[in-house]
């Protein structure tokens, strides 16, 4: 279970080759740690997305209207 919790990242970040990524998606079919690890950083990771995207539009907005 370590193993694969160190893994975990590259697997989100599509870093892991195609045979890591098979051999990690079976191990995620048993193992309920694993997966609501991952599922929590991917949970971040959408999150930390919808904010930089919001302050990016922020940003246009403020940048139109100074133009």
């Amino acid at each position: 279970m370590l193993y694969y919790k160190g893994l975990l990242p590259n697997y989100i970040g599509q870093l892991t080759s195609e045979e890591i990524n098979c051999i990690i998606e079976e191990h995620l079919k048993t193992c309920s740690n694993c997966s609501k690890e991952r599922d929590e950083m991917l949970e971040r990771i959408e999150m930390e997305t919808i904010s930089q995207n919001q302050n990016f539009k922020k940003y246009l907005g403020k940048t139109k209207i100074m133009y």
